[in-house]
């Protein structure tokens, strides 16, 4: 999560035509790490509608994190096209519930059912977050459901494979991406 250009690619399924949330879970190793963090943020208010950074006025910054640039491309696995490409400042915590984790929502991807390639460019460095683990997930709906069921199923991956900085995870708990940093 430090370091800018890093680029994680991954081919993942949509098992229906819906809208899917990319979501941003950060873990951090301890609860002083986490107070100590100012770069995720520590709230949410009406200014974290997606507005660029510089549109927040000074006055309501406090608690809300760093913006954090990220590039988003993904593309049909058949045929290589474009079906959605975003550039985007990721700002706000949009919930917190474990004791060491926070959640970031990034954007809403429409996809029809089928195979896709995913590219995530972090877009600037943030050395202020070396050590705190990101998994970036592809979650079905808006309730917290998709989450915890994907967060369980992050858990027992995490149990058979390499401890990684970055994992995306469809509805069903596949995972779609794992690389060391983004």
């Amino acid at each position: 999560m430090d370091q800018a250009d890093a680029t994680a690619t991954a081919r993942f399924k949509a098992p229906v035509d819906k809208s899917y949330q990319l979501l941003f879970t950060f873990r951090f190793a301890d609860d002083d790490t986490m107070r100590r963090n100012v770069t995720i943020g520590n709230r949410h208010n009406t200014y974290c509608d997606g507005r660029p950074y510089a549109q927040v006025p000074s006055f309501a910054r406090d608690c809300l994190g760093r913006p954090m640039p990220l590039r988003i491309v993904v593309r049909a696995s058949r045929g290589g096209t474009v079906v959605a490409e975003r550039t985007l400042e990721s700002l706000c915590i949009s919930s917190h519930g474990d004791p060491l984790r926070k959640t970031r929502h990034l954007t809403i991807i429409a996809l029809q059912q089928g195979e896709y390639i995913a590219e995530v460019t972090k877009l600037a460095a943030q050395p202020e977050l070396a050590g705190v683990r990101a998994e970036l997930m592809l979650a079905g709906g808006t309730g917290q459901v998709a989450f915890r069921q994907a967060r369980r199923d992050t858990e027992r991956a995490a149990s058979t494979r390499p401890t990684s900085n970055v994992g995306l995870y469809s509805v069903v708990g596949e995972t779609i991406l794992d690389a060391r940093s983004c």
